[in-house]
């Protein structure tokens, strides 16, 4: 399996995440998906 992530150039992303903000600001629904590490542990099942 390729690994995708790699092709997005990390200053769109930036853009992409302010577009997002700026949306949310205006009432918009937003679904935040953003890159990066996750901030706790894996559940478990």
């Amino acid at each position: 399996m390729k690994n995708n992530s790699l092709k997005l150039n990390p200053f769109l992303a930036l853009e992409i995440f302010a577009k997002a903000t700026e949306l949310e600001a205006q009432g918009k629904k937003i679904y935040h998906l953003e890159v990066g590490e996750p901030g706790g542990e894996p559940t478990k099942k």
